[in-house]
């Protein structure tokens, strides 16, 4: 079954009018895309795996973990 936009699959994202993302939990995600050369991005990959995460997810902690 398809969901029409604003209707989110159980523990997904309703994407927003203003670009962002809302997940089933009440969390507000943006989305951003980084360019990298691909021996980075498999890099980022297997760091982002070895602390079971996923990349995003991983780049994400290392930005707050600097903010701090």
């Amino acid at each position: 079954m398809k969901r029409g936009r604003g209707e989110a699959e159980p523990g997904g994202h309703v994407r927003q009018s203003d670009g962002s993302y809302v997940r089933a939990d009440g969390a507000r995600r943006v989305s951003l895309q980084l360019k990298m050369d691909p021996e980075d991005k498999r890099a980022l990959k297997v760091q982002a795996a070895a602390a079971g995460l996923s990349p995003a997810e991983y780049v994400a902690r290392l930005v707050r973990q600097s903010a701090r």
